[in-house]
């Protein structure tokens, strides 16, 4: 089965927070792909033939960051969520906008006052995109 979720977060905890959220939807192993920073997502993307892919990303990553790993999901027409911590979204936004040529139709969600959305975008997907 190919990958269908990608999901770039450098935080233990926050990891750990998806990794039981994408569990308690029933998807695991081969469907996930989970990465502690852009490196492993940008190399999986480019390799991508099937873009029906949710990529869930952190802005604030080592090595290559959610900007970079968005660039490469916009060139290969991967629908993308990015994920704020303490940055401000209006940084985030314009960052994006001025670095990346990305516009601010970028869904921003929160880590933790959204995590309900999320859920909600993640059942979406998976009822839009089912085998």
């Amino acid at each position: 089965m190919p990958v269908k979720y990608i999901v770039c977060e450098d935080n233990p905890n926050m990891m750990n927070l998806y990794k039981n959220l994408f569990k308690s939807k029933n998807i695991s192993g081969e469907q996930i792909a989970f990465f502690e920073d852009g490196v492993g997502a940008v190399e999986l993307i480019k390799e991508l033939t099937n873009t029906d892919i949710f990529l869930l990303t952190d802005f604030n990553m080592p090595n290559i960051n959610g900007g970079e790993v968005l660039q490469v999901a916009i060139d290969k027409n991967v629908p993308y969520k990015i994920l704020r911590t303490s940055m401000d979204i209006d940084k985030i936004k314009e960052i994006l906008e001025k670095q990346y040529n990305i516009d601010d139709s970028v869904i921003l969600i929160s880590k933790h006052d959204k995590l309900q959305k999320l859920k909600h975008e993640i059942q979406e997907f998976q009822e839009n995109f089912k085998d």
